[in-house]
């Protein structure tokens, strides 16, 4: 779930794993068969950003970005620090709007996916 604004709600669910955006409490727009989209996912004008689904005990410092179109298209993304350096290891993730935030056992970062 994407929380935007007291009028904006993002969500996605395992059945079938539609995207569903909710305005002004009425559904907007729904993506059917999406795809699987991890626990927090950001967004963007035209994609969401989230970390790789189910690797979350591999270890995987991955993140994949999926276009908004009706044939969307996904393409990997790689989390990196300030200094440009990959996120190693596993990594927990939230996000509201366009921000993903990503933590880990020593680090938390705030990634900007507009």
């Amino acid at each position: 779930m994407n929380i935007v604004s007291e009028d904006e709600v993002w969500l996605s669910y395992y059945s079938d794993f539609p995207l569903v955006s909710i305005r002004n409490f009425r559904l907007h727009r729904v993506w059917k068969d999406f795809g699987c989209i991890d626990r927090a996912f950001s967004l963007s004008q035209d994609a969401v950003v989230f970390p790789q689904c189910y690797t979350r005990h591999k270890g995987n410092s991955q993140l994949l970005r999926r276009t908004l179109s009706d044939s969307p298209q996904t393409e990997p993304l790689e989390a990196t620090d300030d200094d440009g350096r990959t996120i190693g290891g596993q990594f927990k993730a939230a996000a509201r709007g366009s921000m993903l935030y990503l933590w880990t056992e020593t680090a938390l970062y705030e990634l900007e996916t507009a």
